[in-house]
């Protein structure tokens, strides 16, 4: 999966603005890659949940049946990578449909211009890694985290064997020795600030090592470049998303240095969610509500049956990539899926003193400024 967590560049903000002064755009059509929405209604399974905490066809009672006419919503994401499937999964398993939303999905390319496309009018939902949403935030947009999909990082850095043999290291090396041998290497990211940038120097700078100084950082423009920079040798080692990472691991006789799933600072924080400005949450609560129930929905289909929810989504948008490898990712990208889809101040606090840690600056944004938990709620209480 690519969590694209980078702080809102300056040139995001002028394309909003030019969008903003010409008048909001039509809704962008659904993207070739995404799905149009099943009228099929939710399996058994998916509406029985046995996790912990239902979902809101159980517990909160939100209707699978709806006589009103469909509510169009265009939901604008980077990609389809893996940490974005509950969305794609609600969309697959007409849980969208369910809840009166019919949903266009439509891939925008990067966390940037996915906040560009919502800003601008385009869009009206924003499904993305939060870092793009707190950098908006703090340079003065005014939108909320409305939903959680995703809780804690994926991924890691992943260097060649010979490298880790000629460094010393092995993953039974403790975590900080294993960061502390990276010192003068040279490790490959997609691009400055995006999640394979952020959550890098976090891990050096948490680890004693200064970023700028102590490595070589190789900036190559996607995680796909990037795993191939190290798969031939121009860089010791790459730090890369899920399901690249796993490529590299099992297909390219990788050696993780650092699985970002162990690290300590990554596991309580609200990684990936769905956003929104302000002003459209206010004037459209209830179909804000109805999207989360769906989302909701898919949550608890994915833990209920993860292996069926991987089939959905390696079928919908991975179907060329290795099974072996999609397995490996799948398994691991569960692991980070909450049951409900809460936006809890804890997890935006844990985001927040990350990003101030990985870019050595305050953030002067409050989980309240950053989220709200209100459409959650609304979603819980929805009736028959």
């Amino acid at each position: 999966m690519r969590r694209t967590s980078r702080l809102f560049p300056s040139a995001t903000l002028m394309l909003a603005s030019l969008l903003i002064s010409c008048g909001s755009a039509p809704a962008a059509a659904p993207s070739s890659q995404a799905a149009t929405a099943s009228s099929a209604a939710p399996s058994s399974a998916a509406a029985s949940s046995s996790s912990a905490s239902a979902s809101p066809a159980s517990a909160a009672g939100v209707s699978s049946s709806v006589a009103k006419p469909l509510v169009k919503v265009t939901i604008a994401q980077p990609s389809n990578s893996l940490g974005f499937s509950p969305v794609l999964i609600a969309q697959q398993k007409g849980f969208f449909h369910d809840e009166g939303i019919q949903a266009n999905i439509v891939l925008a390319g990067s966390g940037s211009k996915t906040a560009a496309a919502v800003i601008g009018g385009s869009a009206q939902i924003g499904s993305s890694a939060l870092g793009d949403v707190l950098g908006a935030v703090e340079q003065g947009q005014d939108i909320l985290t409305f939903a959680g999909t995703v809780v804690g990082v994926d991924g890691a850095l992943v260097v060649r064997r010979s490298v880790a043999d000629k460094i010393g290291i092995t993953q039974n090396t403790p975590l900080d020795q294993r960061v502390k041998a990276l010192k003068g290497l040279k490790l490959a990211i997609s691009t400055p600030g995006s999640g394979t940038d952020t959550e890098l120097r976090y891990v050096l700078g948490a680890n004693g090592l200064k970023p700028e100084q102590d490595v070589q950082i190789l900036t190559t423009g996607s995680v796909v470049n990037s795993e191939a920079a190290y798969a031939k040798g121009a860089a010791d080692g790459a730090s890369l998303s899920s399901p690249n990472a796993q490529q590299a691991l099992l297909n390219n006789d990788g050696v993780a240095a650092v699985d970002y799933t162990e690290v300590p600072a990554f596991k309580s924080q609200l990684s990936i969610g769905l956003w929104a400005t302000s002003k459209w949450l206010d004037a459209n609560s209830d179909t804000a509500a109805r999207v989360t129930a769906a989302v909701w929905k898919a949550l608890d289909y994915i833990h209920s049956n993860p292996k069926d929810a991987g089939n959905v989504v390696h079928s919908a948008a991975w179907s060329k990539l290795d099974p072996k490898v999609f397995d490996a990712a799948w398994s691991s990208e569960v692991k980070l899926v909450p049951a409900t889809p809460d936006v809890r101040p804890g997890g935006l606090k844990a985001l927040i003193d990350y990003v101030a840690t990985s870019t050595n600056k305050k953030v002067n944004v409050t989980p309240n400024q950053l989220g709200t938990e209100k459409i959650v709620t609304i979603a819980k209480g929805m009736q028959h």
